[in-house]
């Protein structure tokens, strides 16, 4: 278990909040998270290339929200084809539905 998956299961003990469990979960699954890590680029980093803040990009990795097509098409760019609008489909959650 790594340190990240660690640290949000410690958040749910300590607070009983699943979200920041599930979160920070996500977060370390996505591949855009993980292409990141490989390329040691933090948040911010990342989010100066494409114009955007840190909490967008953490939004992103979460499964929060979707990149726009603009942004999608610069992360296929930047990620020289590894990350493709098809890692984003399935990963936002589907706020009618409490999903």
């Amino acid at each position: 278990m790594s340190t990240l998956n660690t640290t949000g299961c410690v958040i749910f003990l300590l607070t009983r909040d699943y979200q920041s469990c599930r979160d920070v979960f996500m977060t370390v699954n996505h591949p855009l998270y993980i292409w990141r890590k490989k390329n040691r680029m933090t948040r911010l980093e990342l989010a100066k290339k494409l114009d955007v803040s840190s909490m967008t990009i953490y939004r992103w990795e979460s499964g929060q929200v979707m990149p726009s097509p603009e942004h999608v098409g610069a992360i296929y760019r930047m990620t020289t084809g590894k990350i493709d609008a098809n890692v984003f489909f399935g990963t936002v959650k589907n706020e009618k539905k409490g999903v």
